[in-house]
C-alpha cells in the first residue's frame, strides 16, 4: 500500500473515530440535536473525502490529493482532542448539576425539617414578601384559622385578629419594616370555631446582597397556656400578699449551702432590726433568740434539718432595745436528691398577746380553781408525777388538820400512815401508766383516827402536749351511805323476792291477756282451718269413690292401692301440719329463744292467708339484701303482735270502704337495720286511710278502741307490752300517705333473759 494510500485511511479512520466520539456525547449531555448535527458533519466529511479520493485519483492528480489528505489528517488529529475537550466540559456541567440538585434536595429537606418542627411544637409558620405582605400559603396558619390562602394573602390575615390588637399588632410591624429590625409582638387570633387564643408573633428579615429586604420569616406561638397561667401566679401573689398583711406575716428564705438569709420587712420588724443592721445570714435569727430559749429552739432547727420533726415552735426574741416579744415559726426543708438540706424556708408571726392573754388566763384559772375546790366539801388535791402535792383544798387540809402550806410539797408518806400511803401511790402510778380515770372506793384516816371510806375519783394530768405529768383527785365521804347501802342490802333481799312473786303474777295475766287475744280469733280460725281442710277432705272423698270404681272394673293392683295410700297420706299429713300450726300459735311462749322474725312472719301468714284473701287484700313481705333477721324474744307472742296489726289494718281497710271507697287492700311488710346494725326493724304499713290525729296518741292504752262493742282494747296494749317490757324493744305507729305504719325495733343482739 502507498503513503498516499497510508494517510488516507489513517485520515478516514480519524474522521470516524472523531464522529463516534462526538456521538457519545449524546448520551452524556443529552442534547441530541447539536451532537448529531456535529456527527453529521463529520460522516458528511468522510465521505466527501472518498469520492474526492476516487475522483482525483482517476485523474491522476496525486499531489494535489496527498496534500488535500494531508490537510484533512490534521484536522482530524485537531477535532480529536476539541471533541475530547467539549466532553470534559460536559462532564464538568453533568458534576455541577448533580452537586446543585444535591443542594436542591437537602434544602428541600431542610424546608420539610422546619415545617415538621414548627408542625411538632404547635407553632404557626408564615413568609411573607420585602412589603409584608403574604405572598404563599401557610397550612398551618389555614389549619388554625380556617382561612384560606386567597383570604389571607396580602394583608387579609389581619382579620383574624381580635379587633382590640389590631392597631399595637400593625404599629408593631410597620416599626419592623422600617428598621428593618426584629418583630416580636402579642395578640389573640381567632381559631376556626370562634374561640380567641394568645399568641407571640416573631419575625426577621432576609438580606439580599445589597443589604435590601428579599422577604420576612417568622412563626405564631400559642401562648395562651402561659398565658393564663401568668394571670392566675399574679392572683396567687396578690391573694399572698394580702394574707400575708392580713395576717401580719414575716417571711424569710434561708440558703443553706450558701448561709444566705434574706427576710421581708416584717421579718425585720419581729426581730427588731433594719435592712441596715440585718447582719445576714442564720446567725441573724440565731443572735435573736431569747438566751433562755436558744439551746432548745437550736437543736428541734438541727433536728428538723435532719429530717427528724417538722419545723413548727414557738420561743422568745430578744431585740437589741430589749424588749421581749413571743414568736410562732412554721417552715419547710427542701432537700437535693441526695436528701441534703439545701434551702429553708417558712413564717414567723407575733404571738406575744395570745401568751400575755394565756398567761392572764392560766392565773385567772388558777385563782377560779383554787376558789372553787376551796369550797368544795368533798376532798381535791393535785399532785406531781413524783406524788408530791401542789394544790389541796381547805377540806383535805381540816381533814388531816394540816396547814395548807405544810401539805404543799410533800407526799402522802408524810401525813398518811404508810400502809395506806403505798396503796395511793401505787393507784397514782397505775393511773398515769394507764391514762384513764378510775374511780376507787378505798379508806381514810382522820386526825381524829376515825376511819372513813371515801369514793375517790383519780385522773391523769397532762400538759398542753399530752405528757402525763400528775393526777388530779377528789374524794367524796361515802361512809354514812356504805352503812345506807348495807341496811338497803337487807331491805332488796325481802324485797327481791316480793318483786318475784309479783312479776311472775304479772307474767302469768299478761299470758292470760294474751290468750285472750288469740281466742278472740279463734273462731276465724276455725273458719280458716275448715277452709284449708275443704279441699284435702273433699280429696280424700274423691279417692274413696275412686277405689270402689276401681274394684268394680277390677282396676285394683297394688300400684294402684300404692298411689291412693301415698295420696291419702299426703292430705292428712297437710291437715295435721295444720292442726300443728294452730296449736303453736296458741301455745305461750315459756323462754326466750333467738328466731328468725321474717320465717315466724311466714308461718303466721300461712295460716292466716285466707282470711285476708277473702277479704280482699294482698300483704307483701320485702327484706333488703344482707339484712340481719333474728333476735331473741318470744316467737309466738311475736306472732300475735303481728296478727293484731294485721287485723287492724285489714279493719281499717274494711272500714274504708264502708264509706263507698272501692280500694284495693295493700299491706306492706318490710324488715330491714339500722344504721348500726344492731337492730332488726319490721314496718307495717297500709293503704286503710289512718288513724285520726286526736286518737293516735291513746292506740296503746288498755281498753281504747275505736270498734265499739266489737273491740276489746286490750290488742295494741298487750303488743307494746310483749315488744317493750318482754322482749325489750319498741313498738310505735304513725299515719303515713293513706294509711297507717306500725314500727316494731327488736335488738339484734342478744339479750340476757
Amino acid at each position: 500500500m502507498s503513503v498516499l494510500g497510508s494517510i488516507y485511511i489513517l485520515s478516514i479512520g480519524l474522521q470516524l473515530l472523531v464522529g463516534l466520539y462526538a456521538l457519545s456525547l449524546v448520551r452524556l449531555t443529552g442534547r441530541k440535536m447539536a451532537w448529531i448535527l456535529i456527527s453529521a458533519a463529520m460522516l458528511l466529511m468522510a465521505g466527501r473525502r472518498i469520492v474526492l479520493f476516487y475522483g482525483v485519483l482517476s485523474t491522476g492528480a496525486h499531489i494535489i490529493l496527498c496534500v488535500s489528505e494531508l490537510i484533512a489528517l490534521a484536522v482530524s488529529c485537531m477535532m480529536l482532542p476539541g471533541v475530547h475537550l467539549i466532553r470534559q466540559l460536559f462532564l464538568s456541567i453533568n458534576a455541577d448539576d448533580a452537586k446543585r440538585k444535591q443542594a436542591e434536595s437537602a434544602l428541600l429537606a431542610s424546608e420539610a425539617r422546619h415545617r415538621s418542627y414548627v408542625d411538632m411544637t404547635g407553632q404557626i409558620g408564615w413568609v411573607a414578601n420585602a412589603e409584608g405582605e403574604v405572598t404563599e400559603g401557610t397550612p398551618s396558619f389555614s389549619k388554625f384559622s380556617g382561612m384560606t390562602y386567597d383570604e389571607a394573602k396580602g394583608s387579609g390575615w389581619v382579620d383574624a385578629l381580635h379587633p382590640d390588637d389590631v392597631e399595637h399588632t400593625l404599629q408593631a410591624w410597620n416599626k419592623a419594616m422600617v428598621t428593618k429590625g426584629f418583630y416580636e409582638t402579642e395578640y389573640r387570633m381567632r381559631r376556626h370555631d370562634g374561640v380567641y387564643r394568645s399568641f407571640l408573633a416573631r419575625g426577621f428579615p432576609v438580606f439580599k446582597e445589597d443589604g435590601s429586604i428579599q422577604e420576612w420569616v417568622g412563626t405564631c406561638t400559642d401562648i395562651t397556656g402561659s398565658k393564663q397561667a401568668e394571670q392566675e401566679l399574679r392572683l396567687v401573689k396578690q391573694r399572698l400578699e394580702l394574707a400575708t398583711r392580713s395576717a401580719n406575716l414575716g417571711i424569710w428564705d434561708w440558703d443553706i449551702s450558701n448561709n444566705i438569709m434574706t427576710w421581708d420587712a416584717r421579718m425585720l420588724e419581729l426581730y427588731g432590726l433594719t435592712l441596715e443592721t440585718f447582719p445576714g445570714g442564720v446567725e441573724a435569727w440565731m443572735n435573736g433568740l431569747h438566751p433562755e430559749d436558744r439551746d432548745k429552739i437550736l437543736e428541734e432547727n438541727n433536728a428538723a434539718l435532719r429530717g427528724e420533726k417538722e419545723w413548727d415552735t414557738e420561743f422568745r426574741v430578744l431585740h437589741p432595745n430589749g424588749t421581749v416579744i413571743h414568736i410562732k415559726a412554721n417552715g419547710m426543708v427542701i432537700r437535693d436528691s441526695k436528701g441534703t438540706a439545701i434551702r429553708m424556708l417558712g413564717i414567723n408571726y407575733d404571738i406575744t398577746g395570745r401568751k400575755l392573754r394565756e398567761q392572764q388566763e392560766q392565773y385567772r384559772s388558777h385563782t377560779m380553781l383554787t376558789t372553787l375546790i376551796d369550797n368544795v366539801p368533798d376532798l381535791a388535791w393535785i399532785k406531781d408525777k413524783e406524788g408530791r402535792f401542789i394544790l389541796a383544798n381547805e377540806a383535805l387540809c381540816l381533814s388531816f388538820n394540816i396547814p395548807v402550806n405544810e401539805v404543799i410539797g410533800k407526799t402522802d408518806f408524810d401525813i398518811m400512815p404508810r400502809e395506806l400511803a403505798e396503796k395511793y401511790r401505787a393507784d397514782d402510778q397505775f393511773i398515769m401508766a394507764d391514762g384513764l380515770r378510775r374511780c376507787i372506793e378505798e379508806p381514810v384516816i382522820d386526825a381524829e383516827g376515825l376511819v372513813h371510806v371515801v369514793e375517790t375519783i383519780k385522773t391523769p394530768m397532762k400538759d398542753e402536749n399530752g405528757v402525763i405529768t400528775g393526777t388530779v383527785g377528789i374524794a367524796h365521804d361515802i361512809t354514812q351511805r356504805k352503812h345506807l347501802e348495807d341496811e338497803l342490802k337487807k331491805l332488796n333481799t325481802n324485797l327481791e323476792e316480793m318483786v318475784i312473786s309479783e312479776i311472775e303474777k304479772r307474767r302469768i295475766q299478761e299470758q292470760l291477756l294474751i290468750q285472750q287475744s288469740k281466742m278472740a280469733a279463734m273462731g276465724e280460725m276455725i273458719g280458716i282451718i275448715a277452709h284449708q281442710w275443704r279441699q284435702p277432705l273433699n280429696a280424700i272423698a274423691l279417692t274413696v269413690q275412686d277405689i270402689r270404681d276401681a274394684y268394680s272394673y277390677g282396676e285394683l293392683n297394688e300400684k294402684y292401692i300404692k298411689g291412693i295410700v301415698n295420696t291419702t297420706m299426703e292430705q292428712t299429713a297437710f291437715m295435721s301440719k295444720t292442726i300443728d300450726d294452730v296449736r303453736d300459735f296458741f301455745r305461750p311462749s315459756k323462754e326466750k329463744v333467738r328466731f328468725d322474725v321474717k320465717t315466724a312472719i311466714g308461718e303466721l301468714l300461712s295460716m292466716f292467708e285466707q282470711l285476708f284473701k277473702k277479704n280482699d287484700i294482698d300483704i307483701s313481705i320485702k327484706v333488703q339484701q344482707d339484712t340481719l333477721i333474728s333476735t331473741e324474744g318470744y316467737p309466738n307472742e311475736f306472732k300475735q303482735v303481728v296478727l293484731n296489726i294485721l287485723n287492724n289494718a285489714k279493719d281499717a281497710i274494711t272500714s274504708k270502704r264502708e264509706t263507698g271507697n272501692k280500694i284495693q287492700g295493700l299491706i306492706e311488710i318490710t324488715i330491714c337495720n339500722n344504721e348500726k346494725r344492731d337492730e332488726v326493724i319490721i314496718s307495717i304499713r297500709d293503704n286503710g286511710g289512718g288513724i285520726p290525729d286526736d286518737i293516735i296518741g291513746k292506740v296503746f292504752e288498755p281498753y281504747f278502741t275505736t270498734k265499739g262493742t266489737e273491740g276489746t282494747g286490750i290488742g295494741l296494749y298487750m303488743s307494746k307490752t310483749i315488744i317493750e317490757t318482754n322482749m325489750g324493744g319498741r313498738l310505735y305507729c304513725e299515719n303515713i300517705e293513706n294509711g297507717t305504719m306500725f314500727i316494731i325495733e327488736l335488738f339484734e343482739r342478744h339479750i340476757e333473759s
